[in-house]
């Protein structure tokens, strides 16, 4: 599989394929760092809203600083490409999670969701809204 070239970030390998974007792991040439690397898919980022509506959310969501949403470290255009780079984590979709341990505890559904609510209660006193909030999109870290 071949890989988008950039100048700031080394490619690799594809973690999985969004709605509008795909996800990969790479690494910063300077820092050497991991990242996450969204790329805006080729087909939208001809179309001027659409590169617009993705470098929107990167700026929205460089503003929150909370322990359990991602950093971003990058967002912009580099060569044809629309980025997004943001912090590594080794982590779990909470569909997969849900999945490998049913049925939950009570008391583990509950220490979720009070976990994600407080996530979206940062975010949205903010003034930033999550526009795709599913189990999917919601990932559990090491110590979930």
């Amino acid at each position: 599989m071949t890989f988008p070239t950039l100048k700031k970030y080394k490619i690799i390998r594809k973690v999985c394929k969004k709605y509008c974007f795909t996800l990969f792991e790479a690494t910063d040439r300077q820092t050497d760092e991991k990242v996450y690397l969204k790329i805006l898919d080729e087909k939208l980022r001809t179309e001027r809203s659409h590169a617009y509506s993705f470098l929107k959310s990167a700026r929205l969501a460089g503003v929150l600083d909370h322990d359990s949403i991602a950093r971003i470290f990058h967002y912009g255009k580099e060569r044809e490409h629309f980025i997004m780079a943001s912090e590594f984590y080794r982590l779990k979709p909470l569909n997969l999670f849900i999945h490998e341990n049913f049925p939950l505890t009570f008391n583990r559904v509950l220490d979720v969701v009070v976990q994600i609510s407080r996530v979206l209660r940062h975010a949205h006193l903010r003034g930033v809204v999550h526009g795709l909030l599913n189990p999917s999109s919601i990932f559990l870290g090491a110590d979930e």
